[in-house]
């Protein structure tokens, strides 16, 4: 019998599920509708990147990063929704920073943006790009720009606030 004991972080460090499969005969427009599928079924990251198999013949292995307790969906997704014949999947641990998300007031409006914390501290601010790309096309400005720009307006907050705590 063990018993460990421990104080957590919040949610920084859990045991995730890394299921993946190859994939070596399929339409590849289907990896968009498995991709939204897998999302949907809790997965928090897909994604696709090239292989070799066998016989050097070209594939995709699919990758879907999901909590334990997803994994059978995620499984039967795979199993029902592409071409494979099989699917592998092991636990590893992740650590991600802590996530808070802010409205930071721009020249463009109020926009959304991800604060990452590390011990307290910022270690990344992230314009939400779906946000920025839409703000582009309705102003005609390279979404490079606009995300810039919110990127500059957020650390400018930032840097206000920890002075005021100082």
């Amino acid at each position: 019998l063990r018993i460990i004991l421990g104080e957590g972080d919040g949610d920084s460090g859990t045991t995730m599920c890394v299921v993946e499969t190859n994939i070596d005969d399929m339409n590849p427009q289907f990896y968009d509708h498995v991709m939204t599928a897998l999302f949907s079924a809790g997965a928090v990251d897909v994604f696709l990147a090239p292989v070799q198999m066998k016989k050097s013949r070209p594939a995709t292995k699919l990758t879907a990063i999901v909590s334990p307790d997803k994994k059978d969906a995620v499984v039967k997704i795979l199993l029902t929704e592409t071409s494979t014949f099989g699917a592998r999947f092991y636990e590893v641990g992740r650590v991600v920073l802590d996530r808070e998300f802010k409205r930071v007031k721009t020249p463009f409006g109020d926009v959304k943006v991800k604060i990452g914390k590390l011990e307290g501290n910022v270690v990344r601010v992230v314009p939400e790009y779906d946000e920025c790309k839409k703000i582009a096309a309705k102003k005609g400005l390279p979404v490079k720009k606009v995300y810039e720009d919110v990127l500059r307006c957020a650390e400018s907050l930032l840097e206000n606030e920890m002075k005021l705590k100082r």
